[in-house]
């Protein structure tokens, strides 16, 4: 029992201090443009200020094409 409370109370140091951290830095917890927007026939409404290359070169093909609409 008392390993159980070793790990709890570390754990427990280790989630604080990371929350602690971002709201030091002050951003914004945000996921990657990938996940959800990368399964087939799924729209994501990702708004990267920075997409990743896969992501940028499909928006360039869509604009083209006409075929989907991303978000600008």
């Amino acid at each position: 029992m008392t390993t159980f409370f070793l790990v709890f109370a570390i754990m427990l140091l280790v989630v604080a201090g990371m929350s602690i951290g971002v709201i030091v830095q002050q951003k914004k917890l945000k996921g990657s443009c990938g996940g959800v927007g990368n399964i087939p026939g799924l729209k994501s409404d990702c708004k990267c200020d920075n997409p990743c290359d896969k992501k940028a070169k499909a928006a360039a093909e869509a604009k083209t094409e006409h075929k989907v609409n991303f978000p600008a």
